[in-house]
């Protein structure tokens, strides 16, 4: 699978103005927002979005991050590559990755798009990436097919991550969160997913 990164004024300014536009949705589960300095949520007005971004813009910072992210790739191959060959969905041939500094901690778009807030200092940059690639592959087959609620479907990521024989490998560590953790299917339905 290859990996291809973007960390842009362009991009950055989407992300602001993408997040924006969720922000009741994103609050309403709790989840940390960032935003340009200065950025008012309740604004319509996206004039100056563009000159505060480019100057909170630190390319060097996405560089070193993009490249700690193909190490682990790199380094844990064998295990992600047994995990994508255990998964009976579509697996798309290629990610886009774009690193940002704004919104959440990280999204997914369908087919093959995984946003990664760096500023999110407890968070592991590959360790979202893999956690928004799961996303990626279930979201048609099981969350879409199943009609799962948001906080199930984050439940269910989070036991793919910790009980998958291949993640948990890669991620003996890994946490949980402790919001969604009551909101996990039940056990007949994870016995229908066999790759977990």
């Amino acid at each position: 699978m290859d990996l291809t990164f973007i960390y842009s004024a362009e991009s950055e300014v989407q992300r602001v103005k993408q997040t924006s536009s969720k922000s009741a949705w994103f609050k309403q589960f709790n989840y940390r927002l960032f935003f340009p300095k200065g950025f008012d949520l309740d604004t319509e007005d996206f004039s100056n979005l563009k000159s505060q971004v480019k100057k909170e813009l630190i390319p060097d910072k996405m560089k070193k991050i993009e490249q700690k992210i193909n190490e682990d790739w790199v380094i844990n191959g064998e295990h992600i590559n047994n995990f994508l060959d255990s998964i009976p969905y579509e697996i798309p041939k290629s990610l886009v990755i774009t690193l940002t500094q704004y919104g959440v901690g990280g999204s997914y778009w369908l087919p093959n798009r995984i946003i990664i807030n760096t500023n999110y200092s407890w968070l592991d940059g590959f360790e979202t990436l893999i956690h928004e690639l799961v996303h990626l592959l279930i979201e048609k087959p099981i969350i879409q097919k199943y009609k799962l609620g948001h906080e199930s479907k984050e439940a269910l990521i989070d036991y793919a991550m910790t009980h998958n024989q291949y993640l948990k490998k890669i991620f003996p560590n890994y946490k949980i969160q402790k919001d969604f953790l009551n909101h996990l299917p039940d056990k007949k339905f994870l016995n229908k997913l066999d790759w977990i």
